[in-house]
């Protein structure tokens, strides 16, 4: 079973990762939530997960800063950061700082499943 963290401070942006998660068939993965990302940098560095999905704009710690922050301390799991931004300076920068995939909102199903299809296994 997967390991996912979820890091979403809206109860609406949770539903929509949960359901995506559903819908692509990871609804039965062990799923984490954290609602801001000081939380989820220490559920990261005091555990093991297998994907992290990320909103860009959260309280604490950006989802930016925990893409450098996990590079920087080499952990492995992919960080797939979802945001409503859709600059692509804003892409550009957290795909140069390590993200996986930069997926924008409302993220549509067949989107997310590439996103996830193209990740390293």
């Amino acid at each position: 079973m997967k390991k996912i963290l979820i890091v979403e401070d809206t109860l609406v942006g949770l539903r929509m990762l949960r359901l995506l998660l559903e819908q692509t068939g990871l609804g039965d993965a062990d799923v984490t939530e954290a609602t801001d990302g000081q939380k989820a940098w220490d559920l990261m560095r005091g555990g093991t997960f297998d994907l992290v999905l990320s909103d860009v704009y959260v309280p604490g710690l950006t989802g930016k800063e925990i893409v450098e922050r996990a590079r920087a301390e080499n952990l492995s799991a992919p960080i797939v950061v979802i945001t409503a931004d859709r600059s692509e300076e804003l892409s550009q920068q957290l795909l140069s700082a390590g993200a996986a995939a930069v997926l924008h909102k409302p993220c549509k199903a067949a989107d997310f499943e590439s996103a996830l299809a193209a990740l390293p296994t």
